[in-house]
């Protein structure tokens, strides 16, 4: 099964512990400790994307949205070499 598929099963809530942002934690996690498949990277990036619409309406907490994103930030950092 396609990792699209699980996503879309298990990430249907935006909140971190229950759904986008804690998924999005977990495929940086992978990436940059496990497997460095762009997919995981590309997904993370969808997740967070999504998750931010929901912070925008507060409907998740902004200081988990950005424990996450700047996780984000530094496994592109180190998978650029910056």
């Amino acid at each position: 099964m396609p990792l699209s598929f699980f996503l879309f099963e298990f990430a249907q809530r935006p909140g971190y512990f229950n759904g986008m942002l804690g998924v999005a934690e977990v495929l940086l996690n992978v990436y940059s400790q496990i497997y460095k498949k762009d997919d995981y990277l590309f997904y993370a990036e969808k997740l967070l994307l999504n998750t931010s619409f929901y912070v925008e309406h507060r409907l998740v907490e902004k200081e988990q949205f950005i424990q996450v994103f700047n996780h984000y930030i530094e496994v592109i950092n180190e998978s650029t070499g910056k």
